[in-house]
This record gives C-alpha cells, structure tokens and sequence, in this order.
C-alpha cells in the first residue's frame, strides 16, 4: 500500500481500511482490467466527449 501515498495519515488510514476487508479507490483500480481497446491504444481522448473507442481502421471520434 505505500506506493499509492507518501502521506504517512493515509498510509495508515489504507491499511486499517485494508486489515478489515474494506475497499478503497486505490483496491478497485488495482483489482479492474486494462480496457483492452485502450491499451491497445485504439481510444481517442481528444475532447470532453470521450473517451471514444475506435474500432474500425481510420474511424474518428466525436469531434473529428
């Protein structure tokens, strides 16, 4: 757990959250898979309408 702060409070906060089998923000990022579109690097996050997934070959997003 000490990766995700170097706040020595919120250390200790994560890892009482932790020792109870409690979720926190930095647990479910850590359980969640990769999208595999965006780690394929097919996603576009030009605009606040995104993230758009591109899937076909030379498609756009949203704005363009």
């Amino acid at each position: 757990m000490s990766k995700v702060t170097i706040d020595p409070a919120a250390l200790e906060i994560l890892e009482r959250a932790e020792a109870k089998g409690l979720s926190t923000a930095f647990s479910r990022a850590g359980a969640m898979k990769p999208c595999p579109i965006g780690a394929d690097g097919r996603c576009c996050k030009n605009c606040f309408m995104g993230p758009c997934r591109l899937v076909g070959e030379g498609q756009t997003g949203i704005c363009g």
